[in-house]
């Protein structure tokens, strides 16, 4: 039954081809088998040449595919060689001394600041003087990052302070001992007097005379008012006495 009617569908179509191309005109026909004949030739012609160079695209294949990827391979080392010295352009070498937990010389990227280095260096020791150090500057090649020792400072100060003391007590000392040396005016004796120059025993009674006769020494220009004793011998104790 399915034979039969694939049969008359078959015999319809070909009544249907064949009043199509009764229709036609000659010249419509003969434009058709043209056609038809041109198609041929060209996959006939397609199939000849296929057959007598069966490999020749194949093989350009198989050539050209080793270039290709030789070429992929060269560029993909050339862009890690690339990609390796933009990296150590950005790596710095810094060492990290001084009150630090693990001094050492430590590898950062350019633009990390001090702060980076101290935490790679495991941190501040407790007598790290953190004032002296610059945590938000940045960091150089080549670099040495000291952490002073407060400590040192403290050393550095007393050192300085200890100085300072012992200059002014030798300056008292030895105001003290010129002072001490001096003849005082209002408690001296005779035998004290003649210590100083140009005065000898008799100039010295008169000294004390006048100092009983007329009180205390007021002032060491009062010298000058005792006989014998002239500007030049005036000039020449005034250095050596003093009124208490």
């Amino acid at each position: 039954m399915l034979k039969e009617r694939l049969v008359n569908e078959v015999n319809k179509l070909k009544n249907m081809i064949t009043d199509w191309w009764n229709n036609q005109s000659v010249k419509y026909k003969v434009m058709i088998l043209l056609v038809c004949v041109f198609v041929l030739c060209v996959f006939s012609g397609w199939g000849t040449y296929q057959i007598f160079n069966p490999s020749r695209d194949h093989s350009e294949v198989i050539v050209n595919a080793p270039e290709s990827i030789v070429s992929r391979e060269a560029e993909k080392e050339s862009d890690l060689e690339n990609q390796s010295l933009i990296n150590d352009d950005k790596r710095i070498m810094v060492d990290v001394k001084g009150a630090i937990k693990r001094p050492g010389v430590y590898e950062l990227e350019s633009g990390q600041r001090v702060s980076d280095a101290i935490v790679l260096a495991g941190g501040f020791l407790p007598t790290a003087d953190q004032d002296q150090i610059n945590l938000a500057q940045m960091l150089a090649d080549q670099s040495v990052l000291y952490v002073p020792h407060v400590v040192t400072v403290h050393l550095e100060e007393n050192e300085e302070k200890s100085e300072r003391n012992n200059s002014m007590y030798s300056m008292n000392s030895q105001e003290n001992s010129n002072t001490s040396s001096k003849v005082r005016l209002n408690q001296a004796t005779v035998a004290e007097l003649q210590t100083l120059p140009g005065i000898g025993p008799k100039r010295a009674e008169e000294i004390i005379n006048y100092r009983e006769a007329n009180g205390l020494f007021k002032s060491i220009d009062d010298l000058k008012n005792i006989s014998g004793i002239g500007p030049k011998t005036f000039e020449r104790l005034k250095e050596g006495v003093q009124l208490d």
